[in-house]
């Protein structure tokens, strides 16, 4: 549930501090850069006199709508105050620069594992990340466009599987009902547009998504597929196209768990699904972590993803 006062809170922090940076997690997707870009975007429409500025060295293959990141020098970063969005622990934040920072303000709707804030905002009620920022702008009364509605509606589109999952519940629709409404953002929001930025792929990756699909293996109840590097050179796709992998074991009937492993450098990263059984704390065991039925794991041994496969077929 949202807290308004806590909320309010937030804009007194923002408004106490001339320099602002935002980051958000390691293997961003469209919720870390939708919370992180929009809060950017709304600030500096807001506080045009501030200085305010985005950091992460990790991105998708997604120019133009994507940006690049500011990254400000070390100079910068020491009159700044942190803003990290989306990410649950310090270890997932995006470059240790943060450490440079004169303080730091979570904004997440991921479990609280680590508090390392010394301002937490954590809703784990919100479907997204993105969605605590439509509320900011919402309680606070901040204006907003057509853009930081797209980047809003990125992240909530993503992190609910397109409005498919358990908690898109009447919250997440009256905030959607709002970064859409042509009175807030000054036009009609383009959601054809939008959802094709997002969600339209290459020829390569449409026949990679062919191919692969033919290597997903079934345990029961579990499906789960290896992208390795071999395969991104044979099929002319990357490591963050990979990632898009996951959806293709999402809707086969009899599936309830399923789990995606890519090979990067010398290590495999898991991104582990699942409709209705638990699996976050079997990542959390392999030093990952994340939702209830979403989480993910990196750096692991391909000894360490057999043993994951093993743990959540094995799981009812």
């Amino acid at each position: 549930m949202k807290n308004v006062e806590q909320l309010r809170k937030i804009k007194e922090i923002i408004e106490e501090n001339d320099y602002i940076v935002i980051y958000r997690h390691i293997k961003p997707d469209y919720d870390a850069f939708g919370s992180q870009l929009s809060l950017n975007r709304v600030l500096k429409l807001n506080y045009p006199e501030k200085h305010i500025y985005t950091y992460g060295k990790e991105t998708i293959d997604n120019p133009p709508f994507i940006p690049p990141m500011d990254n400000p020098a070390d100079e910068i970063l020491g009159k700044c105050l942190a803003i990290m969005v989306d990410t649950s622990n310090k270890q997932r934040i995006d470059d240790d620069s943060h450490v440079k920072c004169k303080a730091i303000l979570k904004i997440d709707h991921h479990p609280a594992v680590d508090d390392y804030g010394f301002f937490n905002y954590v809703d784990t009620e919100a479907s997204s990340c993105s969605q605590i920022i439509s509320e900011l702008i919402q309680v606070n009364g901040w204006k907003m466009d057509h853009l930081t509605a797209q980047y809003i509606y990125a992240g909530m589109s993503t992190d609910t599987l397109k409005m498919t999952i358990d908690n898109c519940d009447w919250r997440l629709f009256e905030d959607m009902a709002f970064i859409t409404n042509k009175d807030n953002i000054g036009c009609r929001f383009d959601i054809n547009g939008t959802n094709r930025i997002i969600y339209d792929m290459t020829m390569d990756l449409f026949k990679a998504q062919a191919a692969l699909s033919q290597k997903v293996v079934f345990i029961d109840d579990t499906a789960y597929l290896y992208v390795m590097k071999k395969d991104m050179d044979e099929l002319h796709i990357t490591l963050e196209q990979s990632k898009d992998m996951i959806h293709l074991m999402e809707h086969i009937v009899g599936v309830d768990k399923w789990l995606l492993f890519m090979e990067e450098d010398d290590h495999i990263n898991c991104s582990l699904r699942s409709h209705s059984t638990v699996i976050n704390d079997i990542a959390a065991k392999f030093r990952g972590g994340g939702h209830p039925f979403a989480s993910g794991a990196a750096k692991l041994s391909y000894e360490e993803t057999q043993e994951i496969i093993r743990l959540v077929a094995e799981r009812k």
